[in-house]
């Protein structure tokens, strides 16, 4: 809130220019414990004393500042409440801009006082600097000697001699303003002879300890609890990557498993052994078809297995007979795929076909052309015909065995 003034009479103390006198950054009321005596809030007392607490949530509720925003400030607390009955004779100012402190100050509820009675603005300047809060509350009694305060409502504020919140509660002359000055209040006691008030001042401050000592606790084991959390959660995360490491691990160890068990049972049903037949015969065949023709390694017993070694002959099939229809053999070919046959696309068990009848075909052309010298297919398409029927059916019977 911004105000105008035009003295300034120290960091906190400014007169505006009528004289009023504004005090700004005042501690009204704080958190932790306040000490009452016997009889004085419907709290059963221990040893003539009770203790009562009020934590954040109470002196800093919305409501509770709100109502003491534009409450009257007055010369020591009045018998009765400040009402627009009694208001003329007992304000002496007004308090506005009410708020929670920051930083250091978060335990204090902070106002700023527009002293507008002359001789409220003498009494202050001469010393008369601690407030206390007027106020209306709820009270709860945790034990005798004990008790808990909640649902503050403001009335006024009071300027006094000594307030129940202590000197951290009172109109300042230094910025920042001074905040353990019990010691100055213990020594005066001292000196005064002051009994009561030496035990009070006393009491007060031990309170202040420990409630403090409690907060601290509060804050490490909330820290602690963090830290446990933190720390359970990181195991956990390392705990769920280890369980998908050996899941990972497992199920390459089952495959593996179901791979040497395929094998096995390739080996106890004879099929290697077949196909390693079946690879000599076509090994043979592709020679006829197309002598020089590089030939595969064949290992049933290889990673793959049978699988494998079979793609590989369909392959070496396909590729004899392309390269015989693409060089001297075409008319070998053509009987059995026709003038334009398209090998890529053709299936193993066409191009099987075709491959075994090609090469007899081929092998029968070798053996005329060893007993006559020449050998002309086209005279001969009767015997083709015939010779190609009989191919097939030895195809037949070859598969049916194997």
């Amino acid at each position: 809130m911004r105000y105008y003034t035009t003295e300034s009479l120290g960091p906190r103390q400014r007169l505006t220019p009528e004289g009023y006198l504004l005090c700004e950054g005042v501690a009204i009321a704080r958190t932790g414990a306040m000490i009452y005596g016997e009889g004085e809030i419907p709290v059963t007392a221990k040893d003539g004393l009770i203790r009562v607490e009020r934590d954040a949530a109470a002196v800093f509720h919305p409501d509770t500042i709100a109502s003491f925003e534009g409450k009257p400030l007055t010369i020591d607390h009045p018998s009765e409440d400040v009402t627009p009955a009694n208001w003329r004779t007992l304000a002496v100012g007004i308090v506005q801009n009410v708020r929670r402190g920051a930083a250091t100050d978060n335990d204090l509820l902070i106002a700023d006082l527009l002293v507008t009675d002359a001789d409220a603005i003498k009494e202050v300047r001469a010393g008369l600097r601690e407030v206390s809060c007027g106020y209306d509350a709820d009270y709860e009694e945790i034990q005798p000697g004990q008790g808990r305060q909640t649902n503050i409502f403001g009335n006024h504020l009071a300027l006094v001699e000594q307030g129940r919140c202590g000197t951290r509660c009172a109109i300042g002359d230094k910025d920042p303003m001074k905040k353990t000055t019990w010691m100055d209040r213990l020594r005066t006691a001292f000196k005064a002879g002051d009994a009561a008030e030496f035990e009070k001042t006393l009491k007060e401050d031990k309170d202040t300890k420990d409630a403090e000592a409690e907060e601290e606790k509060k804050k490490d084991d909330e820290e602690e609890k963090k830290k446990t959390s933190d720390t359970l959660s990181k195991i956990l995360d390392k705990i769920t990557a280890l369980d998908a490491r050996v899941s990972a691990l497992d199920k390459k160890s089952k495959d593996e498993d179901e791979e040497d068990k395929d094998e096995k049972e390739e080996a106890k049903t004879g099929d290697s052994a077949a196909l390693v037949s079946e690879a000599q015969d076509v090994f043979a065949r592709a020679e006829i078809l197309s002598p020089g023709l590089h030939m595969p390694t064949v290992d049933a017993k290889t990673k793959g297995g049978l699988k494998k070694t079979s793609d590989a002959l369909c392959g070496l099939r396909r590729k004899a007979l392309q390269t015989a229809f693409e060089g001297k053999h075409r008319d070998a070919v053509t009987p059995f795929l026709g003038a334009t046959p398209e090998f890529k696309t053709l299936t193993c068990d066409a191009i099987r076909s075709a491959f075994v009848g090609a090469s007899e075909i081929v092998r029968l052309q070798n053996n005329g052309a060893q007993k006559t010298g020449t050998f002309d297919a086209s005279k001969n398409a009767a015997s083709i015909s015939k010779s190609v029927s009989a191919i097939n059916a030895a195809n037949r019977e070859f598969w049916k065995r194997s």
